[in-house]
């Protein structure tokens, strides 16, 4: 695919599944808003413009997907100057060009979305990392300096997606796995699980894989801790789980590819864009 800096006539990055209600361009970048029933509302970020525009608040989750091919995010891209030096560093160690890519589109879009809640240039947003919840030491979850608005990275080859939410939120976007790498996976998971997807045939097992390890990186990510805990502690493996204080949501997510959030729970419930 041919790459620019600003790309302002491209189709939703779900092929088939969604498709765009509305497109503007902002501060941000330019954005295609699709709405999806009974699902959070996605929009795709589009990486042009990088000005200062907001503050404005965050009424509930929001779902954003950038592609990694998105122009200006390659090596020596105009849009890198906007991230600060430690996500300059982990790019930099990155050896496939678009894995770099990829990993720099998420981190330019994040402070761009950011930037306009907060009213602050992208490169100005500053982040910290919260205490483990298992440990107790500054490596636990990124937050925003401030703590105005919460948010949750994924990336997954060439997509990137991004969570914002006024609370604690996790993302998490994967490719749906076959053959043996879902097998290999299913094996680490909760017994109900496990059990639920062996009495599927093979041609469903790769989905509903998918389904319930996209709902438990969320969930994990967005306690703080991540991987760090036991895949196989905690069940989400029913069409609707229930896990106390956290609501687990499916995202509409390229084809081949399968996302979920998790939203930590107020007492009044969440509000805004939620389907």
């Amino acid at each position: 695919m041919a790459r620019s800096e600003t790309r302002t006539a491209r189709s939703s990055p779900v092929p088939g599944r969604l498709a765009p209600t509305c497109s503007a361009g902002t501060g941000q970048g330019r954005q295609t808003v699709t709405t999806v029933p009974g699902r959070l509302q996605v929009r795709e970020l589009r990486l042009g413009a990088v000005g200062q525009a907001g503050p404005r608040a965050v009424g509930g989750t929001e779902v954003w997907f950038v592609d990694g091919e998105s122009g200006g995010v390659g090596d020596g891209g105009p849009l890198l100057g906007v991230l600060g030096p430690e996500e300059r560093r982990r790019a930099s160690e990155m050896r496939e060009a678009a894995d770099r890519a990829t990993y720099r589109a998420a981190h330019v879009g994040l402070r761009l979305l950011v930037g306009g809640v907060l009213g602050v240039a992208p490169a100005e947003v500053a982040f910290v990392r919260e205490p483990c919840p298992g440990c107790g030491l500054a490596h636990g979850r990124p937050a925003v300096v401030g703590g105005s608005v919460h948010f949750s990275l994924s990336h997954c080859e060439r997509y990137a997606m991004i969570a914002l939410s006024p609370v604690r939120v996790g993302a998490d976007l994967e490719r749906i796995p076959t053959g043996r790498a879902a097998d290999a996976v299913v094996a680490a998971l909760h017994p109900r699980e496990r059990a639920e997807l062996r009495a599927l045939c093979a041609a469903d097992r790769g989905r509903e894989l998918a389904r319930v390890w996209t709902r438990k990186e969320a969930y994990l990510k967005g306690l703080g801790i991540g991987l760090g805990r036991d895949v196989g502690l905690d069940y989400v493996g029913t069409a609707r789980p229930a896990i106390a204080g956290w609501r687990l949501r499916e995202v509409a997510a390229p084809e081949g590819y399968f996302a979920a959030v998790a939203e930590e729970e107020e007492p009044a419930g969440i509000v805004g864009l939620l389907g």
